[in-house]
């Protein structure tokens, strides 16, 4: 018969006595150290489990610290990127108005070669603007793409930020978590040390109980 079924068996003879008599009697020495050796196992068990779970959530907590400094790591990465990504598109910008005066003037100066009737002028004026036309097309369509990347790269930047964000949350509750595991399995571990003195001085009061008996 093992502890837990000696127990229970104590305790239905414990209550017919009661029923009969009034009372129960005390536990003999030897049963006060059997039931605090089951304590003593079930402390060791409840403290295994414990030391398990907080393990687990240990490495759950470091895990999600790793994803959280990736995630950080791309949204610092994207932020930067979309920077780099406006100040070309104003540069971009700055280029296609420079090629969109310079083709005005070209048009200017074709006019006026036109209009003073100098053949020689008027094929290098229009030369000249049909040249400052192809860079400010050029100009145009690069300004364009530019400012399509910035918008591109600033929604990325908002994406991976909302990411780090939620990462963040994330780590924090792992963390608090493995905090309380750690906790709970200290404790636990303090349970076995009482459980495992109460045990003790249960032997010795049965060693002591015994001892002018034999």
């Amino acid at each position: 018969m093992n502890a837990s079924a000696y127990f229970k068996r104590r305790a239905a003879m414990a209550s017919n006595f009661r029923d009969h008599y009034g009372g129960s009697r005390p536990f003999n020495p030897h049963e006060v150290a059997a039931q605090n050796h089951l304590l003593e196992e079930q402390a060791k068990s409840e403290a295994r489990e414990a030391a398990v779970k907080a393990e687990a959530a240990r490495a759950e907590a470091n895990l999600r610290a790793e994803i959280e400094a990736k995630e950080r790591a791309e949204a610092e990465a994207a932020a930067k990127a979309a920077a780099e990504a406006e100040a070309k598109a104003a540069k971009e910008l700055k280029e296609s108005e420079d090629a969109a005066a310079a083709l005005k003037a070209a048009e200017e100066a074709e006019a006026v070669a036109e209009a003073s009737g100098d053949a020689e002028a008027l094929a290098k004026a229009q030369a000249e603007e049909e040249a400052a036309r192809i860079v400010a097309a050029k100009e145009a369509q690069e300004a364009e793409d530019a400012a399509k990347a910035a918008v591109e790269a600033e929604a990325n930047a908002a994406k991976e930020a909302h990411e780090a964000a939620d990462a963040a949350v994330a780590a924090a509750a792992a963390e608090a978590a493995a905090k309380e595991a750690e906790f709970l399995a200290k404790e636990a571990e303090l349970k076995v040390v009482e459980a495992t003195a109460n045990a003790a001085a249960a032997d010795a009061a049965e060693a002591e109980a015994e001892a002018p008996a034999q």
